[in-house]
Parts: structure tokens; C-alpha cells; sequence
């Protein structure tokens, strides 16, 4: 979302929050509960601009493919609410989709002094942030509960396009190569040469992740 020019910009981020509130306490009287992950941006002259992904709990949207993204049906009906200006809004694949694309942003202002060449609007957006005591992102407490759920409940291990697993790794132990014998991070061993380094003092063995169905 970004701000129309009608009024002075520093009016605009003593208040962004404000209206960001506004905005969402508006949608969440129609659509009920929604989680939410937002980040703060400067544009090029210095106004503020708005990122967030939406986690709606309790509606479901129609979407649609179209020039290169997901898009929802009742999109006009999101963005009348923002009254201060442009906005835009798209359906996400995934959740993880989602979050990267918040991430995205707030990663980017954040290494802005740390850049080889430096991007004057992030640095422009971290000084405005610092000047108007802005938090550069925040996460709603039920959208970070879903993200640990979420997290908890993936997979372990490499799995298939449906989700199910394929391979299971585990981490075995570390091993020295102080003869300089292998060239790769990985090498195909027989049963006698992996005991072999077992066996070696310069072995680190794992106890926790291993176990005597792993070896055979």
C-alpha cells in the first residue's frame, strides 16, 4: 500500500501506523479473524510504503491465475478500505511464499549499510524509521503461532511434489580429512571403510542421532 501525495511526508509517518490499523480493523470486521506480517519501506521520495501478508482464519477466497499471479476474486473489495492512496493485492501459493515475501523486504533495509554500494532508499527508509520510532516489521501473535504449527507439522527429510518423504538424513558424526584423500564434500563408502573412520580418534561421533538401524 503507498500513500497519495495530499499531504507532507512527515505527517504521513507519524500516522502510518494509525491508518494501518484502521485498514485492518476494517477487514477484520468482514472477514473476521486474519493474522498479519507487516513491514515498513520508504519509496524513492521518502513516503511510506507498506508491505503485509494476511492470514485469513475464518474466510476462504476464490482465486484466479493472471499475467504471472494468483489473484482473488473480491480484490477491489481488500482495496477499498486502504482510502489514503494505491494498493494491491495477490493470493499467495504458499505460506512460506508468503513470509519470504515480507522477509524479502525487511532483509534488504536492514543489510542496507552493510551493501558494497549502498541503496539510498533503504538507507533513506532505515532513517526515516529511526526518526519516527517506527518498528521496521512486526507479526501478529496468531499468525506466529500458525507459522510454528505449520513448521512442526512439515516433514522431515526430502520429500516428493505430494509432500510425501523420500529420504530421511541424519547427521552421523564429523570427519577430519587430514591426508587430504577426498576432494568432495562427499564421498561413497563401504560398510569396512565407513567403520574404519568410525573407529579413526579423529572421529566426532554423534550419540544422539544415531542408532544401530542407521548403520546396517
Amino acid at each position: 500500500m503507498t500513500y497519495a501525495r495530499n499531504e507532507p511526508l512527515d505527517v504521513l509517518w507519524e500516522k502510518v501506523g494509525k491508518d494501518f490499523n484502521r485498514w485492518i480493523s476494517g477487514l477484520r470486521r468482514r472477514y473476521g479473524k486474519i493474522g498479519v506480517i507487516r513491514c515498513w519501506e520508504s519509496q524513492q521520495d521518502g513516503y511510506p510504503h507498506i508491505h503485509c501478508v494476511l492470514l485469513f482464519h475464518e474466510y476462504e477466497f476464490k482465486t484466479f491465475f493472471y499475467n504471472g499471479k494468483w489473484r482473488i476474486t473480491k480484490k477491489r473489495e481488500l482495496e477499498e478500505l486502504w482510502n489514503w492512496g494505491y494498493s494491491d493485492m495477490f493470493a499467495l501459493y504458499s505460506i512460506g511464499a508468503g513470509v519470504g515475501y515480507v522477509l524479502k523486504y525487511v532483509t534488504k533495509v536492514n543489510n542496507a549499510l552493510l551493501a558494497e554500494k549502498m541503496d539510498r532508499k533503504l538507507v533513506l527508509s532505515l532513517a526515516l524509521m529511526w526518526i519516527f520510532r517506527k518498528r521496521a516489521f512486526s507479526v501478529s501473535k496468531d499468525f506466529g503461532l500458525y507459522l510454528v504449527e505449520e513448521k512442526n507439522d512439515s516433514p522431515r527429510g526430502q520429500v516428493d511434489l505430494e509432500g510425501n518423504s523420500i529420504y530421511k538424513w541424519y547427521l552421523v558424526g564429523f570427519w577430519a580429512d587430514i591426508d587430504g584423500k577426498y576432494s568432495s564434500w562427499s564421498v561413497d563408502l563401504s560398510y569396512n571403510g565407513f567403520w574404519r573412520i568410525r573407529s579413526s580418534k579423529e572421529f566426532t561421533f554423534n550419540k544422539t542421532l544415531i542408532s544401530d538401524e542407521i548403520l546396517k
